[in-house]
């Protein structure tokens, strides 16, 4: 995995959101503006949720919003905006969520590679660095050097 976010307009800061589904809809508004996702995917990642549950909060304040891989995808990647104030999704243990990562996969190993990576970084303390940036392009930075080392050494 080269880079997890291509560029600073996939990365929005302090950006308000009144619920959950809002703070998903910003988060994937970004990727259908760069033509990575149709609206339906953005539709399709709340659907999840209401269907089962908030189990996409998976650190505490993180919020990682995601679809069936393929449908609705046109190019694989990622979007994360913060909140400025933090929303509840309904997950006891990891609410609320300041950190909404929009992910789209044209494949399932593309996906899972993702989830990796990510899971990674955020076991990491990436959280924290993310939530103490000053711009977008320091979000980009730190996830996209966030982990390498681990990364290239966990074995799938």
């Amino acid at each position: 995995m080269n880079k997890l976010l291509p560029c600073e307009s996939i990365v929005q800061l302090n950006i308000t959101a009144t619920s959950w589904e809002d703070s998903i809809r910003k988060a994937g508004e970004l990727l259908k503006r760069r033509q990575y996702i149709s609206q339906d995917y953005i539709e399709n990642m709340i659907d999840i949720v209401k269907k089962y549950g908030a189990y996409i909060v998976v650190f505490e304040n993180v919020a990682l919003a995601h679809a069936k891989a393929g449908d609705g995808v046109y190019k694989t990647g990622a979007s994360l905006i913060t909140l400025k104030d933090p929303v509840i999704y309904g997950n006891e243990d990891n609410d609320p969520v300041s950190i909404v990562i929009a992910l789209a996969s044209k494949n399932h190993s593309e996906h899972l590679d993702f989830l990796k990576y990510i899971m990674i970084a955020f076991s990491n303390g990436a959280k924290e660095k993310i939530l103490n940036a000053q711009n977008e392009s320091q979000v980009i930075e730190i996830l996209n050097n966030f982990g390498k080392e681990e990364f290239k050494n966990e074995k799938v």
